[in-house]
């Protein structure tokens, strides 16, 4: 599985659903376990376990234009 941060994926509407939630018309992009995410869903998903994992490693996570944790 790759491993990496969170970003904007624009333009792009994938059918898969949200690694958080599990609803459609996810907006972002979730490089270290390979799955989307809503913008709305980041920050809740970096509070759980999966999304401690993305933090300690040191990823860049961006929601839209703004810079929630910039990467090492």
């Amino acid at each position: 599985m790759p491993c990496g941060g969170i970003y904007p994926i624009r333009g792009i509407h994938l059918r898969y659903t949200c690694l958080f939630c599990g609803k459609p018309n996810t907006d972002h992009w979730c490089e270290e376990w390979d799955a989307p995410l809503h913008a709305d869903c980041i920050v809740p998903f970096l509070e759980t376990e999966e999304g401690q994992v993305v933090l300690y490693h040191g990823h860049h996570v961006q929601r839209g234009d703004e810079i929630l944790h910039e990467g090492t």
